[in-house]
């Protein structure tokens, strides 16, 4: 099984997790773990990027869009194998960018085993409004299709819930079906 092995710039939170419980075929390293001395001083990209090869990393993730502008860095990434992760947008919600790195992680893989000299632009994470639905909404487009009318669905709806909940015997959760839960 290869293990990819990505470097996270300085400037890329560290996780706080443990991703290889996710995917044991990916191991991140954070710079300051890495090269402590390239991670202190203001070190220029295009070291890092050779630092990087020299280590047998198959890329590096950074926030930083501009490194992919800058010509220096340009070359000393054409000169390796390396790929560049980064987002097209820039995000600063670690949280955010911790999740879309790890569930592009499969298409990645699958880019680095094409090729690794890339730079991978992640897309910006955005709902579109057709993306947000009200359940009262989709209950009431189920009821037209359905010939039939949204207080039929949910009363009939209604009847099965309180049916599970009683057997269940979580009749504190009755309440919430609007219904006393001493009431029958």
């Amino acid at each position: 099984m290869a293990v990819y092995q990505f470097l996270l710039d300085q400037n890329f939170p560290s996780q706080t997790f443990g991703v290889e419980e996710l995917d044991q075929t990916i191991k991140f390293v954070h710079l300051q773990h890495f090269a402590p001395e390239l991670a202190k001083a203001r070190t220029p990209d295009w070291l890092i990027y050779l630092a990087a090869q020299a280590g047998a990393m198959d890329g590096v993730v950074t926030r930083d869009l501009e490194q992919i502008k800058d010509v220096d860095s340009l070359v000393a990434l054409s000169l390796t194998n390396l790929c560049v992760i980064t987002w097209a947008t820039p995000i600063e919600d670690s949280v955010t960018e911790w999740a879309q790195l790890i569930s592009y992680m499969p298409e990645i893989k699958k880019r680095l085993a094409e090729d690794r000299k890339r730079i991978l632009l992640l897309p910006a994470p955005r709902l579109r409004s057709d993306q947000t639905l009200k359940a009262s909404d989709v209950l009431g487009q189920m009821a037209s299709e359905g010939k039939t009318t949204t207080g039929e669905l949910r009363s009939e709806s209604l009847k099965r819930m309180r049916q599970t909940i009683r057997e269940r015997k979580r009749t504190d959760l009755l309440s919430l079906l609007g219904e006393q839960s001493g009431s029958r």
